[in-house]
């Protein structure tokens, strides 16, 4: 779970249906601090999510993790009731591999993702990334 950092109200929440037999990418947000909650997983690839992170220089971009790997969305537009959320890869290099977590380094704006069974990869975001 993940809270925008400039607004208590707005949450994001993965979740991760792999011991009931889900394989489906499933990314929800909250704006009215958790008592609605929207799906926001739109075009991810079907694999489990397994972690969530909002930027905090940029509130409207998160970025998951799931078992192919990390991806990036903006938001921005997330507030209808079925949002047209676009999905990207983020990492050149990072293999298309389980990431468990991930965490934001804020001050260089790298990202470090933790894999199941490949190790840790460290990724320097752009300021113009999604």
């Amino acid at each position: 779970m993940a809270v925008d950092p400039k607004n208590a109200a707005v949450a994001y929440v993965t979740y991760s249906g792999l011991r009931n037999a889900d394989n489906t990418a499933q990314v929800l947000r909250t704006i009215d601090g958790g008592a609605h909650w929207t799906d926001i997983s739109g075009n991810l690839p079907m694999a489990p999510a397994q972690d969530v992170v909002v930027d905090p220089l940029n509130p409207n971009r998160i970025i998951v993790a799931i078992d192919l790997g990390v991806y990036t969305a903006n938001v921005a537009k997330a507030k209808s009731k079925n949002p047209d959320i676009k999905w990207y890869r983020v990492g050149r290099g990072l293999p298309r591999a389980a990431v468990n977590a991930i965490h934001l380094h804020q001050s260089t704006n790298t990202l470090f993702a933790a894999t199941y069974g490949r190790g840790i990869y460290k990724i320097k975001l752009d300021r113009d990334d999604q």
